[in-house]
């Protein structure tokens, strides 16, 4: 029997659960014909984006067609954790430090320069906000479903390549100092 779990996304987007089956989607399970799609005809890389999510392990596997291959960049596991945040009551183990100290790492980065995904401010923003939800925590909210997507959403905050790395640098080099001459 096919029982699935309604789930509400901070966002207000709807997902679905199952437990036994171990299985997230977007799509309306209560709709017949999705359902018989899910359960009759099998989920395979076909019919769907298949692939493992292990909280206990901070990773990701992803289904090649001859079997299942670990994705070596956190994108695929912080991804999942801000699409799908609501059914946990639990963050994954570690994740709030590895986030933590991504934001802090970031936040020292950039002040010395360092590009990072997020500006400086947007940094200072998401500290703030993660601040936020840690006291609403402390007083006793289920903050997991929030701080889940926060730092899904952020995540991986790895420093990026310099400016001077970059395929095409020379000529938009040469463009900002013909903007700067002409003070844009």
């Amino acid at each position: 029997m096919f029982n699935p779990w309604r789930y509400e996304h901070p966002n207000g987007d709807i997902y679905f659960f199952n437990q036994e089956l171990r299985l997230v989607t977007d799509a309306d399970v209560y709709d017949d014909d999705v359902r018989a799609d899910l359960t009759l005809t099998g989920v395979t890389s076909e019919t769907a984006d298949v692939g493992i999510v292990s909280r206990a392990a901070g990773t990701a596997f992803e289904d090649e067609g001859n079997g299942l291959k670990l994705l070596t960049d956190q994108e695929r596991f912080w991804s999942h954790m801000a699409e799908h945040p609501s059914h946990h009551p639990h963050l994954p183990p570690c994740a709030e430090a590895v986030f933590t100290k991504a934001l802090f790492d970031a936040k020292e980065g950039t002040a010395k320069g360092i590009r990072y995904p997020l500006t400086g401010l947007q940094i200072d923003q998401t500290i703030h906000i993660y601040r936020q939800l840690k006291v609403a925590e402390s007083q006793g909210a289920n903050m997991a479903p929030n701080l889940g997507w926060l730092m899904g959403a952020v995540m991986p905050l790895d420093p990026l390549p310099p400016m001077s790395s970059m395929p095409g640098r020379g000529e938009i080099g040469e463009l900002e100092a013909i903007m700067a001459k002409l003070q844009f």
